[in-house]
């Protein structure tokens, strides 16, 4: 049984490092800032199994974007995902989110609701 938190941000680098997020693969020493700039983390759990996380950042009233989605390979497929999606959507309906996704799982938020934007741009980091 799958179980949801909003109160645990654990150390995700073995989660990260079995779903291949390169972005941090390449910089595990930045995950604790990461963490402690991100205001709404949900992690799912199977017993004391770490399944899923999704952080995010969100001003409460307007505005926030989805900035990780990890499902441990073992857990893709089992509504996981999902689930950790509609918590953070539902945190606060007010709250338009937005997330960048990986050009392989596009199809997959098309899917479940998501609309696609053309209008957006970034700034690219330095390092």
């Amino acid at each position: 049984m799958i179980t949801y938190r909003d109160d645990l941000r654990p150390e995700p680098a073995v989660l990260y490092l079995a779903v291949s997020l390169v972005r941090l693969n390449e910089a595990l020493a930045r995950t604790a800032r990461i963490y402690a700039g991100s205001n709404v983390v949900l992690t799912a759990w199977d017993r004391e199994l770490f399944a899923g996380i999704l952080r995010a950042l969100s001003d409460g009233a307007y505005g926030g974007y989805i900035a990780d989605l990890a499902i441990h390979p073992d857990y893709q497929r089992a509504e996981i995902g999902r689930t950790l999606l509609q918590r953070a959507l539902a945190s606060n309906a007010d709250v338009q989110f937005a997330l960048r996704a990986a050009p392989t799982a596009a199809d997959h938020y098309r899917h479940i609701g998501w609309q696609e934007v053309p209008n957006g741009w970034v700034w690219p980091r330095e390092r």
